[in-house]
């Protein structure tokens, strides 16, 4: 593993996140800009964390037992998708219902064409409750 994370877990630097990636919509990109929350940075720890974790989730997926809505975008590129659809494929289809939004961003809900994702939540929701 990287030397950073063990040595300065705690250091924060630039996550090289370009925002115009989050969403098709200008609007929504502007005010993500806007925010004063919102931050490009991440931390070794946090860093170290995904890129460990998020291999053994993909690994442990033939077990999970959870029922599960996966969304994701499969345009984006902020967070590479390949994760997503590694855990969907190799999930319990019983388990897990998986739906890739091919053209969209990162931000599936705040797309300009974000009413199929709603509908996708919608179904998924009707269907257990």
């Amino acid at each position: 593993m990287a030397v950073v994370p063990r040595v300065a877990p705690n250091l924060v630097v630039g996550n090289g996140l370009d925002a115009q990636y989050i969403s098709h919509d200008p609007a929504v990109v502007a005010a993500y800009r806007a925010d004063p929350r919102v931050h490009d940075r991440i931390s070794g720890r946090l860093a170290r964390f995904i890129g460990e974790e998020g291999p053994e989730v993909v690994r442990r997926a033939p077990e999970w037992t959870v029922p599960t809505l996966l969304m994701y975008a499969g345009a984006d590129r902020l967070v590479n998708p390949a994760g997503s659809r590694d855990f969907a494929e190799t999930s319990p289809r019983s388990v897990v219902s998986a739906r890739c939004f091919e053209p969209l961003y990162h931000e599936i809900f705040n797309e300009s064409e974000a009413e199929p994702v709603f509908a996708c939540l919608r179904q998924w929701l009707d269907a257990r409750f």
